[in-house]
């Protein structure tokens, strides 16, 4: 419930103290600059070895989501809250919620730019491919058909062995030595398709399954 708070008012407090001229403040300094600022804005007190007990369980428990601690006084946790400029624990709690969005699209954009920089760099020295009805395609590097997922760096046994193909009764299934040859997935539609070879749905990106008798009989052929 709490530990967020207490980290966040000790990296403030540490800030703090280095802009009035500490080179390292120590962790007793930063608590005795908590103590002082509940001492004097809020009608309770708290000693500066509690507050370093505090932080230390904060620490220990940062890692766990599913734990937390819990500071009993309301005094104490609004003084830390109006610390950190908020007007209470719901605005923190609140303001830190958004923050994390804010972060975490933030680092996902960045990802984003550097793999299509990467993408654009290499661009004309890779080699990329397209799903074209059947098969795939050898094709020139697209920005929109990369934002789009279809465009794929090339792979040789793809473009050579990986095809959608017809199947009925008179297909070969299996080999001499009962290894499947057709393997089977549904696209967007949800409708069966057949492939040469073992890899995911050009469509869908799902990992396409190998034949069975089973299937052979309920959807391709009743007589095999």
């Amino acid at each position: 419930m709490h530990k967020n708070l207490i980290i966040d008012a000790f990296e403030k407090a540490r800030h703090d103290l280095v802009k009035e001229g500490h080179n390292k403040p120590s962790k007793v300094a930063i608590s005795e600059k908590l103590s002082d600022y509940i001492s004097e804005h809020t009608k309770t007190e708290l000693g500066e070895r509690r507050f370093r007990d505090y932080y230390d369980h904060a620490l220990e428990l940062n890692s766990d989501k599913g734990k937390d601690i819990k500071i009993q006084q309301y005094e104490i946790v609004s003084g830390l809250c109006n610390y950190l400029g908020y007007g209470n624990y719901e605005d923190y709690k609140s303001n830190k919620k958004k923050r994390s969005y804010k972060i975490f699209f933030y680092i996902a954009g960045i990802i984003g730019i550097l793999v299509l920089s990467l993408a654009l760099f290499n661009s004309e020295s890779n080699c990329w491919m397209e799903w074209k009805d059947d098969h795939y395609e050898i094709i020139d590097f697209d920005t929109q058909k990369f934002n789009d997922g279809t465009l794929k760096l090339c792979k040789e046994d793809r473009l050579e062995h990986f095809k959608k193909v017809n199947v009925g009764c008179s297909t070969s299934f299996f080999d001499l030595k009962g290894h499947v040859k057709i393997w089977y997935g549904k696209n967007r539609h949800k409708e069966l398709e057949y492939f040469s070879a073992y890899g995911l749905h050009p469509e869908t990106g799902k990992t396409l399954k190998p034949i069975t008798e089973y299937m052979i009989k309920t959807h391709i052929c009743e007589s095999y």
